[in-house]
């Protein structure tokens, strides 16, 4: 499964237990503390990868998650 999260300044919360996954998160720009955030679980889990691009809008984020998503299944969550 690969989840693709657009982020935009939230700073999220991961809690899950299921752990077949992959988690990608696309930082489009953001201006808070979300991509430390981001950085800390992709040195804690193998799972997390992060992709960094200037702020392009929620759709470019998910098509870029798309591009590099491994999963059998895609899914998008939101962070806001």
């Amino acid at each position: 499964i690969s989840i693709v999260i657009p982020i935009f300044n939230p700073e999220p919360v991961l809690n899950q237990s299921f752990s077949d996954f992959e988690v990608l998160c696309i930082n489009d720009g953001s201006i808070d503390r979300s991509k430390e955030i981001c950085e800390q679980y992709v040195r804690k889990d193998k799972r997390f990868r992060l992709y960094n691009q200037k702020n392009a809008g929620v759709s470019v984020a998910r098509n870029l998650g798309i591009e590099k998503a491994q999963g059998e299944y895609l899914c998008f969550v939101d962070s806001d």
